[in-house]
């Protein structure tokens, strides 16, 4: 009968204690008397209780395990002899030189074995019962079954009477419930007594007052407490197939999407405008992951029960799982690309109610083989990354942000992600409503760790502060009839000199001119030396009544030339 279910024979001690879990869904444990005996000070003692640190004890498997401080072990007053609920100890299981034997029924916290079975990997049949709410009715009946059936197989003899301790009793469950509410759940119209008759039939005593059921469900039907209960019970029984199919009504008009909603649509509508492809890869990384992109792993939830070492920690930053699809993707030969991914990251220093905060992030990656780049592509990787992320917060409606270095920011959310960037090569994006997030190149360890290729930059936002700059409002502005012009201009400045103060000079007096649409960018970086480098920058010009003329032109020029002539000591190359 064991073998036709899929359980090894043992002996025929241990094969009624099977038989009988099988038959009835009890677990029993059966231990050898003289083992005990031997295990104990003065007289066999058997105890429940929680283990102390240090104490082991070897499982029949053959492991040796040291139980977690919750489980609920059993023991004598000298050591342990059982992972209650679980498995048994070797010190004290039955063998062919076992003579006196006691037999184990009893009922255990089911969250508890839940817990001891996957702190320990132990999935036996007692814990995959017990992990579904045993009856602690059935114990001591299970018990003494066990008692004759062994008797018969076995030519044993009981010893003494049973012991049974049953500390919390259980009260006599009834469930009040109205025939209309029955009926209502199911869109039936059943009679009190059809339903009463169908629940009668598998042993639920059912007695019928007016429009009311009082359900009395059996010792052994541990799943039914609440109404709700007892009306799946009645669909099943009767049977789904006998309702009326109806449709339910209600409103059909789609639910609006909050602000948050919104901004991710508008987000993923952008970049994919902006010719990225998006990705969604799993919250679950392995610590390898973060370790190569240089994030601190100790900031990282870990999983106890993973169910792969690829999935063994919550990540903490997005852009790891980004990188690492990098290079599988030019090896397929698509040799130039944008990555993007919205998603979840969470960190053990961000709580809030001793529950993990799951910041929000937009993290993008743009990567080009050196062999087929465009000519649209050019310049160093970080403003391709810039471009990217000026069009993005241009389309969102982003109402300020400044690029700063990174030395010049202390914030919590940057600090995690910044290990992955060449400090020197990177800006965090800041607003007066925090940081905003990081853009630039990563560092040589970590393209050589992901086998990344040079011409590679990224950035990653945090669209919970991103949400709180966007305008309500939508902008509009009349597109200006007549031809601007450009003008560019290099030029030559001590090395030490930041080409963002530069930038941000230029843009007061461009910017400010009257009755124009002016812009600045900065287009290129050339460092000859250690003392000098050259800086250039392009001015977008344009007037909105009229064409401008050169000499205009050549005249907001000169005047942005002498001003950063003037504050920065700079040469006109």
């Amino acid at each position: 009968y064991l073998l036709r279910v899929g359980i090894r024979p043992v002996n025929n001690v241990v094969d009624v204690t099977n038989y009988l879990m099988v038959e009835t869904g009890q677990p029993m444990h059966a231990f050898d008397y003289d083992k005990v005996a031997q295990l104990s000070k003065d007289e066999p003692k058997m105890i429940v209780r929680l283990p102390r640190k240090g104490e082991k004890l070897t499982l029949l498997d053959g492991r040796e395990i040291e139980p977690h401080e919750n489980a609920i072990i059993i023991s004598t007053d000298k050591e342990v002899i059982d992972l209650a609920g679980a498995m048994g100890g070797a010190n004290s299981e039955i063998s062919q030189e076992t003579t006196r034997i006691i037999i184990e029924s009893a009922n255990f916290d089911l969250y508890s074995i839940r817990r001891t079975s996957m702190e320990h990997g132990i999935f036996s049949e007692a814990v995959t019962r017990f992990i579904r709410g045993q009856s602690p009715e059935q114990c001591l009946a299970v018990a003494n079954k066990a008692v004759e059936m062994i008797s018969e197989v076995s030519g044993g003899k009981q010893a003494s009477e049973a012991i049974d301790i049953y500390p919390e009793p259980q009260e006599k469950l009834e469930i009040n419930v109205d025939a209309e509410f029955i009926n209502k759940h199911l869109g039936s119209d059943y009679e009190g007594e059809q339903m009463a008759k169908a629940l009668d039939n598998v042993e639920l005593k059912t007695s019928v007052y007016g429009g009311n059921l009082l359900v009395e469900p059996p010792f052994w039907r541990r799943d039914l407490h609440i109404e709700e209960d007892i009306v799946e019970e009645v669909g099943r029984l009767i049977g789904y197939d006998k309702l009326t199919p109806t449709l339910p009504v209600r409103d059909l008009t789609p639910a609006r999407l909050d602000d948050k909603q919104q901004l991710i649509v508008d987000a993923r509508k952008v970049m994919v405008e902006a010719g990225n492809n998006e990705l969604l890869t799993y919250n679950f990384v392995a610590q390898a992951d973060l370790e190569r992109a240089g994030l601190d792993t100790k900031l990282a939830f870990r999983l106890r029960n993973s169910i792969s070492p690829q999935l063994e920690v919550l990540r903490t930053a997005l852009l790891p799982s980004l990188l690492d699809k990098v290079h599988p993707n030019i090896k397929l030969g698509y040799q130039e690309f944008g990555l993007f991914e919205i998603n979840k990251s969470h960190r053990n220093n961000h709580m809030e109610e001793d529950l993990p905060v799951e910041e929000l992030s937009l993290a993008h990656v743009f990567a080009s083989s050196t062999r087929v780049r465009t000519e649209e592509i050019n310049g160093a990787p970080y403003y391709q990354a810039q471009h990217v992320l000026n069009y993005l917060l241009d389309k969102l409606q982003i109402d300020w942000t400044e690029l700063v270095p990174l030395t010049e920011v202390d914030d919590a959310w940057l600090a995690t992600r910044q290990p992955t960037y060449e400090v020197s090569r990177t800006a965090a994006v800041v607003s007066d409503k925090g940081v905003v997030g990081v853009v630039g190149e990563f560092k040589p360890s970590v393209k050589t760790k992901y086998k990344l290729t040079d011409y590679i930059a990224g950035f990653e936002l945090n669209l919970d502060v991103l949400l709180n700059l966007r305008s309500s409002q939508t902008k509009y502005a009349a597109q200006l009839k007549y031809p601007g012009t450009q003008k560019d201009v290099t030029f030559a400045v001590d090395a030490k000199v930041s080409a963002r103060d530069l930038l941000e000079a230029i843009a007061k007096e461009v910017v400010a001119q009257k009755n124009m649409q002016n812009s600045v960018v900065i287009l290129d970086i050339f460092q000859k030396d250690a003392k000098i480098k050259n800086l250039t920058y392009r001015f977008e010009l344009r007037h909105k009544d009229r064409t401008l003329t050169t000499e205009e032109a050549n005249k907001i020029t000169d005047q942005v030339v002498k001003s950063v002539k003037s504050q920065f000591k700079a040469k006109q190359v």
